[in-house]
């Protein structure tokens, strides 16, 4: 019994700890931010939601197909295969080409001079979003033990997406993360996850959804994002378990 308590206990410290790194993600504002904060501290401001083709990439700029130039400076909420990090434009510029792409962005005016500023760029898989633009657009954080079956409707990279009662969410877990297949033996998560097919259903037990606004739902194709592992993720059509450890 004091095994399993222990077990417990050190599930949902790691737990706590994950939601507590990715709030302090989503919260976090580089002061090279200020004038993006000002913007969207306003009730209403304009967002613009287009495909576009990227010609020119720099550290401080990427340029459209017509001309126009995106504002890049500050720091960015990355998604990747890499995993989830807050970097800096110069290292999350790395992980865009030239080409096309989905953008969010929106007009500063700032010294009698319109400014352009890119707010969150889709391209393949990877995604990067600034803080504060996304913390603007969680519609609501819900957090709690959460399980649950679903349907896998395809994949972000190393993420599933999968749809409950026609709401589509990504299950975001660590790339690098390691896990017991039962039966077989450890795993991780960029190795196991091809064994994932659309419409295999499946069961998950999560701990945080996030609920998000029009605008980045549209962006990214899906209504929410979930995180957080203590139990198992069971593939129900394939017929296999996997544990997260600790176990």
């Amino acid at each position: 019994m004091k095994a399993l308590k222990s077990i417990l206990l050190v599930s949902i410290m790691i737990s706590l700890v994950t939601t507590l790194v990715f709030v302090a993600l989503i919260n976090h504002i580089g002061s090279d931010d200020a004038a993006v904060v000002k913007v969207l501290a306003q009730p209403h401001f304009k967002l613009k939601v287009l495909t576009v083709n990227i010609v020119n990439i720099t550290n401080t700029t990427i340029t459209l197909e017509d001309n126009t130039k995106l504002i890049v400076i500050g720091k960015w909420l990355l998604l990747s295969n890499d995993g989830v990090k807050i970097v800096p434009w110069s290292y999350a510029m790395r992980y865009i080409k030239n080409g096309n792409a989905r953008i969010i962005f929106t007009v500063l005016e700032k010294n009698n001079k319109v400014y352009k500023v890119l707010l969150a760029l889709l391209q393949n898989e990877n995604f990067v979003v600034r803080p504060i633009f996304f913390k603007r657009m969680i519609y609501k954080h819900k957090h709690g033990t959460f399980e649950f079956a679903c349907r896998v409707i395809g994949k972000y990279g190393y993420y599933l997406i999968a749809m409950k009662k026609g709401i589509s969410f990504m299950i975001l877990t660590n790339p690098n993360g390691k896990w017991l297949k039962v039966g077989e033996g450890d795993v991780y998560w960029k190795d196991i996850v091809k064994n994932f097919e659309k419409g295999d259903r499946i069961w998950i037990c999560v701990h945080n959804i996030l609920l998000l606004r029009e605008p980045l739902a549209k962006l990214l194709g899906v209504s929410a994002v979930v995180w957080g592992f203590s139990g198992a993720i069971a593939n129900i059509d394939k017929g296999f378990t996997l544990l997260k450890y600790p176990i």
